[in-house]
């Protein structure tokens, strides 16, 4: 009995120890910002000049962008000048108004802003923060898997707001993220790929697909590769018996997935796989995300693999609905 207490105990030990070992964070206070907020270690930073000239090089002609994501969860800070003409913020918030139109009131001392809680359909819960000052524009926006994320409350919940002059904004433009650590944490290296500021470039599907597709994408073949649906192979016309064959499903054209305007902004990338059903019939049927990226990207994959083109598997020249997971790829170059 006190051997089994033991192993529990220490079991106990190192999956605390792992979890705070996997959850680093730190106190971000740049000096030519007006907000702290408790953020995850590796949080990247990146500026690009704004479209309008300011004298003396004064840093609000200068946005800036943090980002970060953790396991399933995304962080994202949005920093600007008012005039900014090529505003990330109204981006930002022309996604979130599509889902929660006004937001509710939060305060900041004598500043009040908004606060957006909505989820979208491919099941990313948003929690997003925008607040103006009079030198500066700021989106704090959090993007997570779960309805209840402890990270994506900190995030938000630990956001504090103090309105400076624009004399006190005018500091250098910085190498790093200037941080502190939390309270509660010891201090390490920043760890993990970082999520850079907006690029540009396309994004595309990578690979080639096996048969005779023409359109650009990848066939996974994880696990079987046929799988049969609907109490068994589905009937169709058996041909004479010299032509009866036998193959697998053959793609034809697998149209691209398009990237969203709002992914694009935030910088998302990465691999969208579904699990899609090749009807007897020629036709696609369930299609089922097994990996799901937000801003719209997983329902322009699923809208991308509706209309792949493809001749049905064959038994001896009897075709049969088949089950195969596709993927689609999103990247910034």
């Amino acid at each position: 009995m006190r051997i089994a207490i033991l192993i529990v105990i220490l079991v106990s030990g190192f999956v605390s120890g792992f979890a705070q070992k996997a959850e680093k964070w730190r106190i971000l206070a740049p000096a030519d910002e007006e907000f702290s907020i408790d953020v995850p270690v590796g949080l990247s930073y990146s500026y690009n000049k704004g479209g309008v000239s300011f004298p003396d090089n004064r840093s609000e002609d200068i946005s800036r962008n943090y980002g970060k994501r953790s396991e399933n969860t995304y962080f994202f800070i949005f920093s600007e000048s008012p005039s900014e003409t090529l505003s990330a913020i109204k981006s930002g918030l022309d996604f979130i108004h599509k889902f929660d139109e006004k937001g509710t009131a939060i305060s900041f001392g004598r500043l009040e802003g908004r606060k957006f809680v909505f989820s979208e359909d491919a099941g990313f819960y948003h929690t997003a923060v925008f607040i103006k000052t009079k030198a500066r524009e700021y989106l704090f926006h959090t993007i997570s898997e779960d309805r209840n994320n402890s990270a994506a409350d900190r995030f938000i919940g630990s956001l504090k707001i103090e309105e400076k002059e624009l004399s006190q904004l005018n500091a250098p433009e910085p190498k790093t993220v200037p941080a502190t650590p939390a309270d509660d944490e010891e201090e390490v290296e920043p760890a993990n790929a970082p999520i850079n500021g907006v690029q540009s470039g396309d994004g595309r599907d990578t690979g080639q697909i096996t048969g005779y597709g023409t359109g650009l994408g990848r066939v996974s073949r994880a696990g079987p590769s046929t799988v049969s649906v609907g109490g068994g192979p589905a009937p169709s016309v058996v041909p004479d018996p010299a032509i009866r064959q036998t193959h697998n499903v053959t793609i034809r054209s697998k149209p691209r997935a398009s990237y969203t305007d709002a992914a694009r902004i935030y910088n998302i990338q990465g691999d969208i796989m579904l699990r899609v059903t090749f009807l007897a019939d020629g036709t696609i049927g369930d299609i089922t995300p097994v990996t799901r990226l937000p801003f719209g990207l997983t329902n322009q994959a699923i809208t991308a693999a509706k209309a792949i083109k493809f001749e049905p598997a064959r038994r001896e020249g009897v075709a049969y609905s088949n089950v195969m997971t596709i993927q689609y790829g999103f990247w910034i170059y």
